[in-house]
């Protein structure tokens, strides 16, 4: 892909239709083409809604368009491509799948963002966007699926434990460790919702982390809760977490729970924005199951609002002013009290990180974070 260096005049309209001229030949399904576009998968839709408004000046076969490649814009008149492939990494007798991403422009060993989703998410809803800011801006990054998730290993399915998840991190980070072109000095951690959580917790407890981002994130696992759907929620899930711990003893098949739906259903989620804010991120084919194993609400909730205050590294809070599923009030209040603390806002709900404007202001916005923060002692 690092000969797909191409000059670009980027429409930015609401899809973020890109119109692109290559300056030299590529065989894209052994058929040359020009002009030519380059872009991951995740892309070819909005260039699809693109042609098919009649923004594109020239005829496109989207059939060839194929790779793990991932076009970025980073400057007027220029695509910067970004190689990804798949990897795998151990965690404790499981294999963690990741999407490892090299840098566009940078030095080796390059400083690098791991990165990993919320309850019950996997990495296709939306880590790809922000990983590929990340890595035109000169950034490694690994994006990866939690053990029972999407295309992890592990048994059973759909298993949220803070601990393990928190276990997976670390065989993460000790993965980009093992890479030689990977500064481990310059290791940051990037968390989503009930990720944001772990980043916190890890940033609190695992040394050699030089910096770290948490998006609209789980502060209290509780008050969570309760913000969503009061006591009712809070006792209903406590009873499903009993009936699910009561199958597992017995060796029995898990009880699983809605991941998401609307109030009332006794889904996880129940916010009013919850389900179709999973749904506005998961794409065809996606890997998400909207279910996950019940016992989780028998474990010890995360309780992260005091401890913030002892969080040693620089962290960047990333909120969301109408999260109706984690209450933007905590994440501000922990934003004040971590000592390295940065805090920026944002209009929109809870999964508003991965669309439009936002995306693009709040990938700027961490960008800026990690090149101030992120460097070599």
């Amino acid at each position: 892909m690092d000969r797909a260096v191409v000059e670009a005049l980027l429409d930015r309209g609401l899809d973020q239709t890109m119109l692109v001229e290559s300056r030299e030949t590529l065989e894209l399904g052994r058929r040359d083409r020009r002009p030519q576009v380059v872009a991951a998968a995740g892309l070819v839709d909005d260039l699809n809604r693109g042609a098919g408004q009649r923004r594109l000046n020239h005829p496109l076969d989207f059939s060839q368009v194929r790779g793990h490649g991932a076009i970025v814009w980073k400057a007027p008149r220029r695509i910067v491509v970004v190689g990804r492939e798949d990897v795998e990494f151990a965690s404790g007798e499981d294999l963690c799948a990741a999407w490892l991403y090299r840098p566009a422009e940078a030095a080796s060993p390059a400083p690098c963002v791991v990165m990993a989703s919320g309850f019950s998410c996997v990495r296709d809803q939306g880590l790809d966007g922000f990983a590929r800011r990340f890595a035109a801006a000169g950034f490694a990054v690994l994006a990866f699926d939690y053990r029972y998730f999407g295309d992890s290993g592990g048994e059973p399915r759909q298993l949220v434990l803070a601990d393990r998840q928190c276990d997976d991190w670390r065989a993460a980070l000790s993965f980009t460790r093992s890479l030689d072109w990977v500064d481990a000095r310059r290791i940051a951690i990037w968390g989503f919702s009930a990720g944001g959580g772990h980043v916190q917790q890890l940033a609190l407890t695992e040394p050699g982390i030089g910096a770290a981002i948490s998006v609209a994130p789980l502060v209290d696992g509780v008050r969570t809760l309760l913000y969503m759907g009061g006591i009712p929620l809070l006792a209903r899930l406590g009873l499903a977490g009993v009936r699910d711990w009561t199958r597992a003893l017995r060796g029995a098949e898990p009880y699983l729970v809605p991941a998401a739906g609307p109030p009332g259903s006794g889904a996880v989620i129940c916010s009013p924005d919850g389900l179709s804010g999973f749904e506005s991120v998961t794409q065809s084919g996606s890997a998400w199951r909207n279910e996950a194993c019940a016992r989780t609400f028998v474990a010890p909730p995360y309780r992260l609002a005091r401890k913030a205050g002892r969080i040693p590294i620089p962290i960047l809070y990333c909120i969301a002013e109408d999260d109706d599923v984690n209450p933007p009030a905590l994440g501000r209040q922990a934003a004040a009290r971590a000592p390295f603390g940065e805090l920026r806002t944002y209009h929109g709900g809870h999964f508003a990180p991965f669309h439009g404007e936002n995306l693009e202001r709040m990938a700027t916005d961490q960008v800026d974070f990690l090149t101030r923060r992120l460097t070599a002692t």
